[in-house]
């Protein structure tokens, strides 16, 4: 497949811009050169410089492209050159910005390009030229004089093409389109704008396919793939003038793929597709992730923080720069300390093909399971009661780790070096991340594993600097996971236990010991936003109601009163001892039409629903409890009181207690339905009950965290619970 200058710029020759300059200089000093060849020369040393953002050196080299072509006697090869040279002036001054006189300098460049264009230029060279003319006019507020004739050429270049079907082809199409919506959008003509910037991206999409398919295209895929996210990137401007946010973040998901196609992660042309995704997100309340992108964008273009000037270094348009600090500096100015940064790796996977090559130096089993995790989110059967891609473990280090079960967060991948640490990147030492043993690096292994989707691993361009730099497959995709397990600093696993030695072990999982926010994602969450073979990746993230997706604060996180409303509720784990038989949500049979958890308990077994680490201040969800409410019913399936502790028709017979989990501490009484507490109503075969706080008799309320049912008959009890909450 072919591939575009920009991309073998960035991807083969490293970034390495100035090298590549000095071999095409070189080649000017061939002896007997003729000056077409001058020409093309500096065309391509200007490509490149455009390309690095050396601007300024772009239009030195455009004029020497010029200066190099015989003026006397024009000719079928000369002027397309000097059509190119003039373009690149153009294009050069249009994206410097920041001094008074770069109008007029693009007025008199756009001058030699109409000239050009009268000079035996083809067809689709005219085309072309004066659609850039067109982007001048706009880019510069230009007189009439000269966009007059740019928007004629346009429409008519146009109107050829839809009448014959044999204009320039869908690359121009793309071309003109886009140039003219930006004009009637410019002018406040949104639908006229956004049917030529919808037909824009769609000709330089069929452009790239003929490109792709050519052995030597006129114009390189990449080039068209560069056109096709800059009519995206309209296409959502129009979108969010008209706060169409949902329209807007898909649209801009699809231009941001095509720019990251042409260019590295670190590329200032990626700037203004994520500078205009922030702005959705700040719109749509997620504020962390506009600020993320924000973040990015800043970087992008080093903008330095707390510099009142754009300086010389920056290497963007001043007026992308000064958008980027306002936008940035209006919601630091709302949001300000909001930095929910950190890392994730990936779990689970156990039945994934390909990841078995790993054994050998992970041990086997390593990548962990999904089910029986720590917050008890797992049927009897083994199976899982939530899809697999919305699992997550969270680090016991983490700010946020006291009730994390059940809450759901929103995670995006961050392009880039992986930090060990803020500001310190992990490297990689003889295949191990810091010489850690638990923690190889996964390409170093085999860089041939496929995800779900087939896809390859798109390789680490800083490998060679011992770094890890991972390229996101779309870094405004946002993801939304819920805590089902936990990640461990220490580790103990047991004898028999998969890749564990006799005897078994204690690890360190460095990952989870807190120098970052961690998350472990499960495999299936993780090849969403990143290839499995890189293993970790820098992620964004931001805590989030699990229904409305509203934000919610980072700490102290976020406990529900609800214990079990269809399925366990943030902050709460769901724990059978000495069960037959449980499932954690059984749908829809519940009197309010919600799921209920259904379990078979062995004498002197029970069910638990712990809050883990809420003891701490700021969580203590029964502190200021008068009750705790239910609906409960037997589930034996027939009312012999022989067969069950539970027959039907009559309310089971469970204690109840509360304690505190991590010192062992229980309240001072242990109230037993039917007994100590009678039903508040019926509905069918359910009871609702309430049982008083003061039932408990607990000494120090604050510090509950785990609610239990026990069953204390000789016989099995078998019941479903529904609707459990603090009042």
């Amino acid at each position: 497949m072919a591939r575009s200058p920009q991309r073998l710029m960035h991807l083969e020759l490293g970034g390495k811009h100035d090298e590549a300059v000095d071999i095409l200089r070189t080649g000017l000093t061939t002896p007997g050169i003729s000056g077409l060849d001058c020409t093309r020369l500096h065309l391509s040393c200007g490509e490149v410089q455009l390309d690095a953002i050396r601007l300024r050196d772009a239009q030195s080299s455009a004029a020497a492209a010029a200066s190099a072509l015989p003026e006397a006697s024009p000719s079928p090869q000369s002027e397309p050159l000097r059509l190119a040279a003039s373009m690149l002036s153009v294009r050069a001054l249009l994206s410097t910005g920041g001094r008074g006189d770069d109008a007029a300098a693009c007025e008199e460049a756009a001058a030699a390009v109409l000239r050009a264009c009268g000079s035996g230029a083809s067809a689709a060279a005219a085309a072309g030229a004066h659609a850039l003319l067109l982007g001048t006019a706009l880019a510069t507020g230009a007189p009439s004089a000269l966009f007059g004739p740019a928007q004629a050429a346009v429409r008519g270049a146009l109107a050829a093409e839809a009448a014959s079907g044999t204009g320039g082809g869908a690359g121009d199409a793309a071309r003109l389109h886009h140039a003219l919506g930006g004009w009637l959008f410019a002018h406040g003509d949104a639908d006229g704008a956004r049917a030529h910037f919808d037909s824009a991206a769609s000709a330089a999409t069929v452009a790239r396919a003929d490109a792709a398919r050519a052995a030597c295209p006129a114009t390189f895929e990449g080039a068209w793939a560069e056109v096709e996210a800059d009519a995206l990137l309209s296409l959502a401007q129009v979108d969010v003038a008209r706060e169409e946010w949902a329209g807007a973040e898909e649209v801009l998901g699809r231009a941001l793929k095509a720019a990251e196609e042409v260019s590295t992660e670190q590329h200032p042309r990626l700037a203004p597709v994520l500078l205009c995704l922030g702005k959705v997100y700040a719109r749509t309340a997620r504020v962390v992730f506009a600020e993320g992108l924000y973040r990015e964008c800043a970087k992008l273009v080093r903008l330095e923080p707390g510099r009142p000037e754009v300086g010389a270094g920056v290497r963007a348009h001043a007026s992308l720069a000064a958008v980027i600090a306002w936008q940035y500096h209006q919601l630091m100015t709302a949001l300000p300390n909001r930095d929910y940064g950190g890392s994730a790796t990936e779990f689970g996977g156990d039945t994934v093909s390909g990841l078995q090559r790993f054994d050998d130096v992970r041990g086997e089993g390593s990548f962990g399971i999904l089910a029986y995790g720590s917050c008890g989110y797992t049927n009897s059967d083994g199976s899982l009661p939530f899809a697999k891609e919305t699992y997550a473990a969270a680090a016991d280090a983490n700010v946020d780790y006291p009730g994390s079960c059940g809450r759901c967060y929103e995670v995006r991948c961050i392009n880039g070096l992986v930090d060990e640490s803020p500001g310190n990147p992990v490297s990689i030492e003889d295949g191990l991340f810091n010489g850690d043993p638990m923690r190889p690096y996964l390409a170093n292994i085999s860089e041939g594993v496929r995800d779900s989707n087939g896809r390859e691993w798109p390789g680490n361009s800083a490998e060679a600097n011992g770094r890890l730099s991972v390229k996101c497959w779309d870094a405004g995709k946002v993801i939304r996971v819920a805590i089902a397990d936990s990640c461990p600093c220490t580790q103990v696993l047991k004898d028999g236990d998969p890749g564990v030695k006799p005897g078994g072990e204690t690890r360190t999982q460095q990952w989870c010991c807190g120098n970052e926010q961690h998350f472990d994602l499960s495999y299936w969450a993780f090849e969403q936003l990143s290839h499995p073979v890189y293993g970790v990746m820098m992620i964004e993230y931001r805590p989030i109601d699990c229904y409305s997706g509203a934000e919610l604060p980072l700490t102290p996180g976020y406990i529900s009163k609800a214990i079990y409303r269809d399925v366990p509720q943030p902050g709460w784990s769901f724990y059978p001892l000495e069960a037959q038989q449980y499932t954690v949500s059984v749908p829809g049979i519940a009197p309010s039409g919600n799921g209920a958890a259904c379990v078979s308990i062995a004498p002197g077994g029970g069910l638990s629903f712990r809050c883990r680490e809420c003891d701490r201040e700021g969580y203590q969800p029964f502190a200021d409890a008068t009750g705790v409410r239910m609906w409960i019913k037997p589930n034996s399936g027939g009312s012999d009181p022989y067969a069950s502790s539970t027959p039907d028709g009559k309310i089971p017979g469970l204690k109840i207690y509360l304690l505190n989990e991590e010192n062992k501490q229980y309240c001072g009484a242990e109230p037993v339905l039917g007994v100590d507490v009678k039903p508040d109503s019926t509905s069918g075969e359910w009871f609702k009950v309430t049982v008083p706080f003061g039932a408990f008799n607990c000494y120090d309320a604050k510090s509950m965290d785990n609610l239990s049912f026990e069953n204390i008959a000789d016989l099995d009890a078998r019941f479903c619970i529904a609707d459990l909450e603090i009042v």
